[in-house]
């Protein structure tokens, strides 16, 4: 019985360990939309906030598969840094880098092609 109730305290512990990580981390991040609207496949896209891109781009956001036109991925970020580099790379391996953008109150960004180049245009909250 002792054996029981000391591993059900165990448990009971390692719940409420994770439900604090998991409402620090929602309070500590933005969600935000990322759209393709190059007209083209997206095979990887990274964002990292400014001056960390040199020592790690991170995880590729689009994971297995593409980012076809239209196609969106939801990212969590940290609010306390207010701009990022955003970098891609389309389906034929040219590679872009989008620096500087100001991601402060945006709730989605859309990644697009003006006559001449890649742009953001960004959707604000409320």
């Amino acid at each position: 019985m002792i054996r029981f109730n000391f591993m059900r305290t165990i448990l009971l512990a390692a719940m409420i360990i994770a439900t604090a990580q998991t409402s620090a981390f929602a309070e500590d991040s933005e969600r935000l939309e990322i759209f393709n609207d190059t007209s083209q496949i997206i095979r990887a896209l990274y964002i990292v906030p400014s001056g960390q891109q040199d020592a790690d781009w991170g995880n590729d956001i689009v994971g297995d598969g593409f980012m076809g036109q239209g196609d969106k991925r939801v990212i969590y970020y940290d609010p306390a840094y207010r701009y990022y580099h955003i970098k891609f790379i389309l389906d034929n391996y040219e590679e872009y880098i989008l620096p500087n953008v100001d991601l402060i109150d945006a709730w989605r960004i859309n990644i697009w092609l003006d006559d001449i180049e890649y742009k953001v245009n960004k959707n604000a909250r409320g």
